[in-house]
């Protein structure tokens, strides 16, 4: 990769890690504002100027659009299992897809699933994932739908260089997550052998 890639990443990492701990700290002191929150952020010094920028942006965001946010979680493991076709034409149950959740919070008794991204644009493989994401969540602790009105996602990017921010949110994540479930299934079904496991080769001489 080149150099600039890799510091591209380097950023993206560290915007995400310092998001999880200014949530972690808010979680662990709920009476905190989030002008004490980005006090904290700027407190917690990190090489690269750009992380300072996309930390602000996230603040901004969420002062902008979910004041009142109660975050439960960040930073988590989910997964999804589903049947897929076998060679043999049966069906088998597997992991279609696992992920990291970046977190989720509680507004209005609904959840919401966000994904933080620092790259130029907002694309629809990240809807697809965050489709899916809420997916299993929901799909997954059937319990929640007797606590909570609901579950939606938000994929949220973060400018490094300006004052900006974007948001695209998913309510309906049902058709999404099932063509996230479909590729995912597709791609495991790749995997299996075209050919016979018995090659044959044979030298042709020459005349």
């Amino acid at each position: 990769p080149s150099e600039e890639f890799k510091h591209a990443g380097k950023v993206g990492t560290e915007v995400h890690d310092l998001i999880n701990k200014a949530i972690r700290y808010k979680m662990d002191n709920p009476y905190t504002t989030w002008e004490e929150i980005s006090e904290f952020g700027e407190r917690t010094q990190y090489p690269e100027p750009e992380v300072g920028v996309a930390f602000k942006n996230w603040i901004a965001f969420i002062a902008a659009n979910y004041p009142d946010m109660v975050f439960l979680e960040t930073e988590f493991a989910t997964y999804i299992d589903g049947y897929v076709g076998t060679p043999e034409g049966g069906n088998i149950n597997v992991p279609l897809y696992a992920g990291t959740v970046d977190a989720v919070g509680l507004i209005e008794n609904k959840l919401v699933v966000f994904d933080w991204k620092t790259g130029s644009g907002i694309y629809d493989e990240a809807g697809y994932q965050v489709a899916a994401y809420c997916n299993s969540i929901w799909k997954g602790n059937e319990q929640l739908s007797t606590i909570y009105g609901g579950i939606t996602g938000a994929v949220v990017r973060l400018s490094k260089t300006d004052e900006e921010f974007e948001v695209k949110t998913i309510t309906d994540w049902g058709n999404p997550s099932g063509v996230f479930n479909t590729m995912c299934s597709l791609y495991t079904q790749l995997s299996y052998n075209v050919f016979d496991k018995k090659e044959r080769k044979k030298k042709v001489a020459n005349a």
